[in-house]
């Protein structure tokens, strides 16, 4: 829908003839996604925002310890945080500053300060190495997903949104919108919205019975 033509009056008005007069006025809309279509389209996903402590991992908003943050070019993200979210599992080894990850069929390590991991006890070289900030141990996003986990991630700069695993890589822009709206608000569900509309029965019947929802 690209914009509705709204009626101020008691009267019922027969829409051709609203179409008529000079006082009518066009706004734009922009339809607001059912937050259970939103989830849909997450599926496995991880996501997360720059700066921020508003997560999400498996089907539900979540609170993180520490936030995601750059460091000198390189975005990184909680390690447990993003790999527990894909359904792995790690364990940190303190006397060796290393972290033991078995996630997506896969064996890896990776040290504190070390751009060398073993993934499935081949040697790898990591773009950036892991850091700890704040007590937490960090991983760069980039070499998490692609050379160590081997699934999709996309680092959508326009919403500071970061996303790994599930259709990450595929998502358009107002897929990506809406997760982002997903975290940054409490997203009405479909039967909210139908709920808050119900009212404008009889009231409002040329602007209610020509609005649609969508229904996908």
């Amino acid at each position: 829908m690209d914009d509705i033509r709204l009626y101020a009056g008691k009267e019922f008005k027969d829409p051709a003839e609203l179409a008529e007069t000079e006082t009518s006025a066009s706004v734009g809309v922009q339809l607001i996604t059912p937050q259970e279509k939103v989830e849909e389209t997450m599926g496995g996903l991880v996501a997360m925002l720059t700066n921020d402590d508003t997560a999400y991992a498996g089907g539900e908003k979540k609170e993180l310890d520490i936030r995601p943050r750059e460091v000198d070019g390189t975005i990184y993200v909680p390690a447990r945080f993003a790999v527990e979210g894909l359904g792995g599992e790690i364990a940190w080894d303190d006397a060796e500053q290393r972290l033991d990850i078995s996630a997506n069929g896969r064996s890896i390590q990776c040290w504190v300060g070390k751009r060398e991991a073993a993934l499935d006890g081949e040697a790898v070289r990591l773009e950036a190495a892991p850091l700890t900030l704040e007590d937490r141990s960090m991983l760069p996003m980039a070499d998490l997903a692609e050379k160590l986990l081997g699934v999709p991630e996309n680092q959508n700069t326009r919403y500071g949104i970061m996303l790994l695993g599930g259709r990450a890589a595929a998502l358009t822009d107002k897929q990506i919108k809406d997760i982002y709206d997903l975290l940054t608000y409490s997203r009405p569900t479909k039967e909210q919205i139908l709920k808050d509309f119900e009212p404008m029965k009889g009231v409002h019947p040329v602007s209610y019975t020509h609005l649609t929802l969508p229904t996908n």
